[in-house]
């Protein structure tokens, strides 16, 4: 009897880990442009990811390129897509905690592209049942940071 226990316990834990299925949203990048130089845009997108609680690791005006560490996010459906097991998303289990990270190139041109990098973990700290995984930003990240940037530009 309680090898039978046992048995049914570890086929429906894999079971689970089986059924774990990938993101179905695709990244994307965010453009837009506005009608200021690249060292405006620069200096207020910086500012505007600081505001956020986002930590700047690397920021290079020659390269108009700013990223920032991934930083604790409480995160929604709406927000990401972690994928899902046996048919539900994770995102919506308050097991499930997630980071999020944002890199942003600036050009010469008033144009400046935005991308989230999300990770999201499952049982935080249960290296037996504990899962990470990498999310896909539904853009509601960098159209709240875009929002951000063009009113700090006006």
């Amino acid at each position: 009897m309680g090898k039978m226990i046992i048995s049914f316990v570890l086929i429906f834990l894999f079971g689970c880990a089986a059924a774990y299925e990938k993101p179905a949203t695709q990244t994307q990048v965010h453009s837009i442009s506005v009608a200021k130089s690249k060292e405006e845009i620069f200096s207020v997108a910086s500012k505007v990811l600081a505001m956020e609680g986002y930590t700047i690791t690397a920021s290079d005006i020659n390269t108009g390129i700013i990223s920032t560490a991934k930083s604790r996010k409480a995160l929604t459906e709406a927000d990401c897509d972690c994928g899902t097991t046996m048919g539900i998303a994770y995102i919506k289990d308050k097991r499930t905690t997630t980071e999020a990270a944002i890199n942003i190139v600036v050009d010469g041109n008033g144009v400046f592209n935005i991308i989230a990098s999300i990770s999201g973990e499952y049982l935080p700290n249960n290296p037996t049942y504990g899962k990470t995984f990498e999310c896909v930003s539904t853009g509601t990240i960098e159209q709240n940071i875009i929002n951000k940037i063009q009113n700090h530009l006006r």
